[in-house]
């Protein structure tokens, strides 16, 4: 797996370009996980799909391990759990 294009820091988020390197380059994800994770709010999702649909991209975040209140917020929404390792959330 390559290393994203470019990521910086958006919010509670890690923002990833991965220039059509794959799903899990370009998904975005909380800067830590479990007990050390930053709390998300609905704003911060608004803003982080916001960013995504400014650069004509579908909404894709990498859920780990201990991100259990990004998971519920992003069920909330809708978004469905896919990709190879099953961490993937994305719009429905």
């Amino acid at each position: 797996m390559a290393p994203p294009a470019s990521r910086d820091l958006f919010g509670p988020f890690v923002w990833r370009d991965g220039a059509g390197g794959g799903q899990r380059v370009s998904a975005a994800s909380v800067r830590a996980a479990g007990a050390a994770a930053p709390a998300v709010s609905n704003a911060d999702l608004d803003r982080i799909e916001a960013r995504f649909a400014a650069h004509s991209r579908s909404p894709l975040f990498q859920v780990r391990p201990g991100d259990d209140a990004l998971d519920t917020l992003l069920a909330s929404r809708q978004y469905t759990v896919g990709g190879s390792d099953h961490n993937d959330a994305r719009a429905n």
